[in-house]
């Protein structure tokens, strides 16, 4: 059993060492673009200015030959219109039912200032983005965004969604190299377009890895001859590195599988299509913002105050809660609102806040505002959210950090250094064994 159990820790020994160094390497780039990424001066989107209904926009959207809509805003007394197959949204005055050119891109630009803080700086570039990249990944969650680069010494861009005033992603020339580095390599994005075959290979990979520790377990605890030099160094590594060897690729592979789209990913729904005349009733009155959502209803903010109108047969429901409990079919246990990001419903989802909806079934979380299911989550779910916080990404030294670093921008800068330790551990233990293996060769 000993001999076998060499034989086998020598076997993977390469290859492993080879899916750590890669691995290991990449992976401190996480931490690395933590303590370097720009951020936001402001995290809520700008104000805007309340305005009356007098206006009815199905006059003014058919005057200007749009049949069909996929979207309509009323924001700042503008009508903003998505239509199909275009990225760039139109926009009317609401007073004079003139289009207004270039509104989309000029409000890109005073949403990018709001939250860059660059109130002054020269923009450079303003294009729009209609499908996720290196540059702006899907993580981001929101298509289409503009992005508006400034004249600033660190090239920063931020991609802005007009539709609902927010941040998709701020970067700069630094982060855009991190960025790339670490998804060619440690996420096997070079790979795309070929899922089973990035499947497959990381998965050849991570298990090399679990065979060669599985195997080093053994001699750790069997075998306790005494070693010198190098092997003795990296016995005593070992010792340090193996459990977070162990929980980074387990944790990585079933986030891997999970999130996966040819297996169990996410799967964008088609946005709604929809024919202007089948717009029968309209709200009136003062409101600081009014949208279509979930293809039937008028969504009416004054200031906290929240209406709902349908504009098929012109019923009303009052508060989110009631519009959520409507759209959702089927039995409700229960609909609670969802403020902060949990082991359910984690950062990747992007959306805040939704409304949590157990159906019995499994839980679907639903942003009122925009009427988009932002996440449907079951029990597989929600366990690899929690084993990927925790054993990935060291979530649970959250707490610690905070108290020790306070609330500021490097709160989790404690846990980034601990995770740097360990992986620093794991590296000089791959090339220890790798120049034992070559000794020996």
């Amino acid at each position: 059993m000993k001999a076998k159990m060499i034989g086998w820790h020598r076997r993977f020994a390469l290859i492993s060492a080879v899916a750590v160094l890669l691995w290991g390497v990449s992976g401190l780039l996480h931490p690395l673009m933590s303590w370097t990424n720009p951020r936001p001066v402001s995290f809520m989107p700008p104000a805007v200015e309340a305005f009356s209904i007098n206006k009815d926009v199905r006059d003014i959207l058919k005057r200007n030959e749009i049949l069909q809509v996929t979207g309509l805003r009323i924001v700042d007394g503008q009508l903003q219109v998505s239509v199909p197959g275009d990225g760039e949204r139109l926009y009317f005055d609401l007073k004079s039912g003139k289009p207004i050119p270039d509104a989309d891109r000029n409000r890109a630009m005073m949403v990018a200032r709001h939250y860059t803080g660059l109130t002054d700086a020269p923009i450079i570039g303003a294009s729009l983005v209609t499908e996720f990249s290196n540059q702006y990944t899907y993580i981001n969650r929101y298509l289409p965004v503009w992005k508006i680069t400034f004249d600033d010494p660190r090239h920063i861009s931020a991609y802005v969604d007009t539709d609902t005033d927010r941040l998709g992603a701020i970067t700069d020339t630094r982060k855009v190299i991190l960025q790339t580095l670490f998804q060619t390599v440690h996420t096997g994005q070079w790979l795309e377009g070929l899922e089973p075959l990035r499947l497959a290979l990381i998965t050849l990979l991570v298990g090399a890895v679990l065979s060669m520790a599985v195997a080093g377990l053994y001699m750790l605890v069997r075998m306790r001859g005494r070693r010198k030099g190098a092997r003795q160094f990296h016995r005593l590594l070992a010792y340090a590195a193996l459990f977070p060897l162990l929980m980074f690729p387990v944790s990585g592979l079933f986030h891997l599988f999970v999130q996966s789209p040819l297996l169990y990913g996410d799967h964008d729904a088609e946005p709604m299509v929809l024919n202007v005349d089948d717009i029968k009733f309209m709200p009136k009155g003062k409101a600081d913002e009014v949208r279509l959502v979930a293809s039937a209803w008028w969504r009416v903010q004054s200031g906290k105050d929240v209406t709902y109108k349908n504009f098929i047969d012109g019923s009303t429901l009052k508060g989110d809660k009631a519009f959520v409990r409507q759209v959702v079919p089927g039995e409700i246990k229960g609909i609670d609102l969802v403020t902060s990001f949990s082991d359910e419903y984690g950062f990747a989802y992007k959306r805040l806040p939704v409304w949590r909806v157990d159906t019995g079934h499994g839980l679907t979380f639903i942003e009122a505002r925009t009427g988009v299911v932002a996440a449907r989550v079951d029990p597989l779910k929600i366990a690899e959210t929690w084993s990927f916080s925790r054993f990935h990404k060291w979530q649970f030294l959250d707490g610690i950090s905070e108290q020790v670093m306070g609330k500021g921008p490097l709160k989790n800068a404690l846990r980034d250094a601990v995770m740097v330790v360990f992986m620093l551990t794991g590296l000089g233990m791959a090339v220890l064994g790798l120049m034992i293996r070559r000794r020996k060769s």
